[in-house]
């Protein structure tokens, strides 16, 4: 009730008293959040239904829903089909509605997420010989092995150690594929700007997650979907982009090590 009745008061307010309030809240979210740990953070996001979802369901917001979801799974599909890729890590993988559609097209799937009660749930019901599910924290633990590791929009949730944690972490995967939510170009005030660890997202700030820019300077290779966010959070204009990031194989990293050697690096 109390989500249905938010919907309608966002659908009638003000565009510019609706950007006061998501700050303003993002403020308070952050000030709670400031120093906390991921697993607790999030636990407690799907305790409360903070994305929405009916009480005592898992909801990971509205960038699972069944539009984004199947454009995304048909994107993803294409990619690792046409690199003859079958296992797939999903980091964060939260209410699984987006990693079902990959289990459907017969991929090899083991879903990874900080939230115990959340995994345990995906066990009892989804678990499977092909489908697996383990409860990590993405920023620290060792990994499972797979072709490829997707991070469907999670590092806007982090904090920008976290997010360059994540990707020194993933560097074992040959590719990984990153979803993020932007804001819209004019709304752009700065890249990456730091936040804590929380539901919240830069967005509110006019930023985002832009890898390929300082501090992370990763170069993206291939942009595999770019769609609107359809109801955006700030401006009209925001947009949600899957984009591969590769990683050097295991003897080109060898290479490049031995030759920043020799280089007195």
């Amino acid at each position: 009730m109390w989500t249905q009745m938010k919907a309608r008061l966002g659908r009638i307010m003000p565009g510019g008293v609706k950007r006061l309030l998501r700050r303003s809240r993002a403020a308070a979210i952050r000030r709670r959040n400031r120093g906390r740990e991921a697993g607790e953070i999030f636990t407690e996001i799907y305790q409360h239904n903070r994305w929405g979802g009916e009480q005592g369901a898992f909801h990971s917001g509205s960038g699972s829903t069944a539009e984004h979801a199947d454009r995304y799974a048909r994107a993803v599909s294409a990619f690792l089909r046409e690199r003859n890729l079958q296992r797939v890590a999903d980091l964060g993988c939260g209410d699984f509605r987006v990693g079902s559609q990959l289990v459907a097209e017969g991929f090899d799937y083991t879903g990874i997420d900080v939230v115990e009660s959340l995994i345990a749930s995906h066990r009892a019901r989804h678990g499977g010989e092909h489908v697996r599910f383990e409860r990590l924290d993405i920023t620290r633990d060792a990994l499972p092995e797979a072709d490829v590791c997707l991070i469907r929009q999670v590092l806007q949730h982090l904090s920008n150690q976290q997010i360059a944690q994540v990707l020194h972490n993933t560097r074992g995967y040959r590719y990984v594929i990153v979803t993020e939510h932007f804001p819209a170009a004019h709304a752009l005030r700065s890249r990456n700007q730091d936040k804590p660890c929380g539901e919240d997202v830069r967005i509110y700030d006019g930023s985002g997650v832009f890898l390929d820019a300082p501090p992370f300077n990763r170069p993206v290779s291939r942009v595999l979907l770019e769609v609107p966010s359809g109801d955006y959070l700030m401006h009209e204009g925001e947009y949600i982009r899957t984009f591969v990031l590769e990683n050097e194989t295991p003897q080109a990293a060898t290479q490049s090590a031995r030759a920043a050697d020799a280089a007195g690096f």
